[in-house]
């Protein structure tokens, strides 16, 4: 009671200075006296409130004398007290550190002391390691040495010493102070020792495993440079080998699979963050550095007779896919899917779940490769679709590892491209309706199978429409139904999930007829979800809803009022808010040290009469109202891109209440609504009204200058949202963008910093010595891919500029980016960059000649590279750009150029990078016609055709010849019946976008006006079907005539090759 009365410090300054003194006075006296436990813990937090005020050498003075004492009760209470203290008032304690590491070192020597003393010490210098600085290095990595010494030595006694030793070791590796520099291979292998120890308790073991992911992910270049990483890589997987002692040991990994979760108990929490430690290796490590000693041990394990070796091989696989994607993708897939398809036809349940679990992992991280796989794995997904099918009409359990099979079959058929998945989709949906249709399904395995509806309607979008109403017939016997409490079912949230998926891939065209229903019914469920407060039904209510405006756009106003409030609701709702109470926060701690809590100082003085919070160390709020906040702000988001000008009046309502969460302590939560205010801000920009404009100029100023802050402190994922953010502002809004002071240099700082890797969340490594090692160059596969989202962000900016400002800013953006094809970059990293570089070369247009020296190397190299079709295709892409931007300056280097292409054209197999060389031919060609051998060149091009991959260059193709026949080109007429065949073959396909087929159109119908003789011989010469396309293009409406002036000025405007090259091609597609 007395420290509760004393916590806010006005309190204790009320007091009288002779009560103050002897309140100190006598809580010293009676501290050394005390023998029950818990008040001596009460004095002890005292003590350190009162510390906490203001100081207190007398308290200093007394601890040094106890821990000097020839009695060893004297000096437990010493380290005791600190261990207190430092807890309550580790601020206060910053000048005094110098003073008190030495009484802590002496401690950790003292033989006499028991482990809990031990403890208690080792407590106290974790709370001390938040003080150190520079100058305190030299001595704290002494005492940090003895505390590992000591927990080695207790180790037999008591584990919980060492619990407290890796709890401060977690602390220092984060630390920005190199404490643990020259320890970190002694650290690092004693902790592999206890990660791999089965003899010790699953907490220590889960301790020591988490601390070796944390340790690789902050301090990477450390851990690459002493050759720790195969250490942890294989003691991490040796875990994954053990024997798992549950029957469900896969629950906690399969995130999409509550029910296995719930099933599964902790008796494998080993296993799971074992598993999870893995997963951060991968994201952090080079490919080079986890795969190389990992591949060779998984490959022993799935060939050998241990279904425990097996099990955790195929573990491993399914961990490693995320942070590993392009070199599994590119390097190992086809034996990685000829293991997995054994895997998932073992009789061994623990095998098959875990093979299972790695081929739902490489069906979301595998893509676009993966799916060419379709025809091994479909059929083995069918035949266990169709024995749970089986099993419920017996009325039989579900089968083992059911649940993996539909997580990963919805994960495959949500990642399958839509021609890949069409000739598979109605003997999957009868496999999925029938399990539906089966009364005796149970209701786990029912919403499964609904769930599988809904990835596959995504996937294969209108072609779904033949089975809605069978589907929806299905789902109604769900939608309405609630529990006995009243309250929504899981059956219920997924038929009204899948709806949504169908709504959102049917379109306007095929659900307009049900979209009154629909809404309706969405209306009604909201309604019942306000009244129960029920988060999960509120959350797919507002998925729905998104669904809806992404059919009836703006026809969806007259619903949203209803729809916005309770969303603001749901932004400002503190439900599910769940206090920590500071001693049930650290029970495991209480129990064997003692100690009653753990004092959050911060903030005090700010709150000093909030009395309910004194003993509260903090809040954590239920997944389920976490995830409400987050579906709120992607639903927003896509009202506001959706609904248009019936949307903008809201933003002004909402934009405040999400913009509060982007500094909400869940990142997933953060991200969410950054990317929503992100869209907000769009949405206004497009608005013509001046309330839309007068929040645009408020809100963009805000969410620049926010992304600016985000990007250089938060995690991975928001500072990816972050640059795209970035990305979308300058695409959706353009230069105005740019017109506010300083948005220009905070764009341009977070493209330098990511590129350069100097934001927290690139590996987080705080080790850099400035040394530019191999640790330092060898990349994970996340950083890559920062780096190339900070890439993509330069296009958007350089339009948003425009070609002559932004040719200013070029020699810096091509300086970061060169710096990026060093020898040892991965594929991605050359594909990305070379990409990149091209499409500025677009931007640049006119601009780009001064810096055709520097690029060409570049490009030429590439072209070549012998590794990577992608890196060619850039590069060449890159060329045909020069060719077409680079003026006077590219002129000399053409012959070079043309011989590269032609060596290209009989050596390239990837089919993109030859469409790539047609296209680099047809710019060149186009805008430098007068300097290149046109009979020699054109003959080549025309016998490439038709493209076979990347037909977004049809466009350019046949733009490029429509320019030439315009001009006479003696060759092309001579080779009209080729291109002419060429464009049946393209037109009224999926090859042909709508530019191609006005480019087409206006070419036929100016040879049918020309030389209609010779397109009616063509015409009796081919095939029906391409006859009948050239006879519709021929039949074409033209567009209607430019305006006056503009005919005007291209009529007196000379037909020279110049005019050729701005008329080829408006705008070039993007590089792959």
């Amino acid at each position: 009671m007395m420290r509760r009365h004393l916590m806010p410090s006005k309190h204790w300054q009320r007091l009288t200075q002779e009560t103050k003194d002897g309140l100190r006075e006598g809580l010293l006296g009676v501290i050394g006296n005390e023998s029950d436990g818990s008040v001596r813990t009460a004095l002890a937090m005292l003590i350190g409130l009162i510390a906490r005020h203001e100081p207190w050498p007398q308290l200093l003075q007394y601890i040094h004398t106890l821990a000097t004492s020839t009695e060893l009760t004297q000096r437990q209470l010493s380290v005791y007290l600190l261990s207190v203290i430092s807890s309550e008032t580790v601020a206060s304690m910053l000048p005094h550190l110098l003073t008190l590491l030495p009484v802590l070192d002496a401690a950790l020597q003292d033989a006499a002391l028991p482990p809990a003393s031990i403890g208690h010490a080792i407590v106290a210098v974790a709370r001390l390691s938040e003080l150190i600085g520079s100058e305190h290095i030299e001595v704290f990595q002494s005492v940090v040495r003895k505390v590992v010494t000591v927990s080695q030595r207790l180790l037999p006694q008591d584990e919980q010493p060492v619990w407290e030793a890796i709890e401060l070791l977690e602390v220092l590796v984060e630390s920005e102070v190199p404490v643990l520099a020259n320890d970190l291979p002694a650290t690092v292998e004693f902790c592999i020792k206890l990660s791999v120890n089965t003899e010790l308790g699953d907490g220590l073991r889960i301790k020591a495993i988490t601390f070796l992911g944390l340790v690789t992910r902050y301090k990477k270049k450390y851990i690459v440079k002493h050759k720790l990483n195969a250490s942890i890589v294989l003691a991490l997987f040796s875990v994954l080998c053990e024997e798992a002692k549950d029957d469900n040991p896969l629950g906690i990994l399969m995130a999409d699979s509550p029910h296995n979760a719930a099933s599964s108990s902790n008796d494998d929490e080993v296993l799971q963050t074992a598993a999870q430690a893995l997963d951060t290796c991968a994201r952090h490590l080079s490919p080079d550095k986890l795969l190389q000693p990992l591949m060779p041990a998984v490959k022993a394990a799935l060939m050998s007779q241990d279904q425990n070796k097996v099990k955790g091989g195929y573990l491993a696989l399914a961990m490693i896919t995320d942070g590993c994607s392009e070199r599994l993708r590119t390097k190992h897939l086809d034996v990685l899917l000829q293991c997995v398809c054994r895997g998932v036809t073992s009789d061994t349940q623990v095998v098959r779940d875990s093979a299972l679990l790695a081929l739902a992992q490489f069906a979301d991280y595998l893509q676009p490769d993966i799916s060419t796989y379709h025809q091994q794995l479909l059929p083995i997904i069918f035949t266990y679709l169709s024995q749970i099918c089986t099993a419920s009409k017996n009325g039989s359990p579900d089968p083992p590892g059911s649940s993996r099979l539909f997580y990963a079959v919805e994960v495959f058929c949500e990642n399958m491209e839509q021609e890949d998945l069409l000739p598979h989709l109605q003997p999957l949906l009868q496999h999925v309706l029938a399990i539906l249709q089966v009364e005796q399904t149970s209701q786990y395995m029912k919403k499964n199978a609904i769930s599988v509806i809904g990835a596959v309607a995504l996937s294969v979008k209108q072609h779904m429409a033949p089975y809605f109403e069978q589907v929806v017939a299905l789902l109604k016997t769900h939608l309405l139904v609630e529990s006995e409490d009243g309250d929504s079912t899981p059956l219920q949230l997924q038929s009204l999930e899948t709806l949504s998926q169908m709504t959102r891939s049917l379109g306007g065209k095929h659900i307009e007829k049900y979209a009154g229903d629909i809404t309706q019914l969405a209306l009604s469920l909201l309604e019942k979800a306000v009244k129960k407060e029920d988060p999960e039904l509120r959350k797919t209510c507002y998925r729905l809803f998104a669904a809806l405006a992404s059919v009836m756009r703006e026809r969806l106003a007259p619903e949203l009022p209803v729809v916005i409030d309770s969303m603001l609701a749901s932004l400002k709702s503190t439900e599910g808010v769940v206090p920590l109470l500071k001693d049930d926060s650290n029970k495991a701690i209480l129990q064997s040290l003692g100690e009653l809590e753990f004092s959050d100082s911060e903030g005090e003085e700010g709150n000093e009469d909030n009395e309910e919070d004194l003993d509260v160390a903090g809040y954590s709020v239920e997944n389920m109202f976490l995830e409400e906040k987050e579906d709120t702000c992607v639903a927003l988001r896509e009202l506001a891109e959706s609904c248009g000008e019936g949307f903008i009046p809201y933003i002004c309502r909402v934009c405040g209440d999400v913009y509060k969460l982007v500094n909400y302590p869940n990142e997933d939560v953060r991200q969410a609504a950054l990317v929503t205010v992100t869209q907000f801000v769009v949405a206004l920009a497009k608005s013509p009204t001046q309330q839309a404009q007068e929040s645009f100029d408020h809100w963009v100023r805000v969410v620049v200058a926010k992304i600016s802050e985000l990007v250089r402190t938060d995690e991975y994922s928001v500072v990816t949202a972050g640059l795209e953010g970035y990305a979308d502002l300058l695409t959706g809004a353009g230069g105005r963008i740019l017109h506010y002071e300083g948005h220009l240099e905070a764009i341009l700082a977070c493209i330098t910093d990511v590129i350069n890797k100097k934001t927290k969340c690139q590996s987080g490594d705080t080790s850099d010595d400035g040394e530019d090692d191999d640790a330092s160059l060898d990349e994970a596969e996340m950083d890559e891919m920062l780096v190339e989202y900070a890439g993509d962000v330069v296009v958007p900016l350089g339009k948003a500029l425009g070609p002559q400002a932004f040719s200013q800013y070029f020699p810096r953006i091509l300086e970061l980016l060169g710096r990026r094809l060093r020898p040892n970059s991965s594929e991605c990293v050359r594909s990305y960059v070379i990409g990149n570089l091209a499409e500025c070369v677009d931007v640049l247009g006119s601009e780009c000649p001064p810096f055709v020296i520097n690029l060409l190397p570049l490009f030429v190299g590439a072209a070549t590279d012998p590794s990577s079709g992608e890196v060619r295709s850039n590069a060449i892409f890159g060329l045909g750009l020069l060719g077409l931007h680079g003026g006077e300056a590219i002129i000399p280097e053409l012959p070079g150029i043309l011989i590269g292409l032609s060596e290209l054209m009989t050596l390239e197999k990837e089919p993109r990078a030859t469409d790539n060389i047609c296209a680099a031919l047809a710019r060149i060609i186009g805008a430098q016609a007068k300097y290149l051998p046109v009979p020699t060149i054109l003959p080549a091009l025309l016998n490439m055709l038709p493209l076979r991959e990347d037909f977004e260059e049809n466009m350019t193709i046949f733009n490029t010849f429509s320019v030439l026949y315009q001009q006479r080109e003696p060759t092309l007429l001579q080779n009209m019946h080729i291109v002419l065949r060429t464009a049946a073959f393209v037109y009224s396909t999926h090859q042909s976008d709508g530019q191609c087929q006005a480019a087409i159109e206006d070419l036929v119908r100016r040879v049918k006006a020309d030389t209609p003789e010779q397109l009616a011989t063509l015409l009796q010469n081919i095939e029906p079907e391409f006859r009948e396309r050239l006879e519709r293009a021929g039949n074409s409406t033209p567009p209607p005539p430019p305006p006056v002036a503009a005919a005007a000025a291209a009529a007196v405007a000379p037909v020279a090759q110049t005019t050729a090259a701005e008329t080829v091609e408006p705008t070039a597609t993007a590089a792959s």
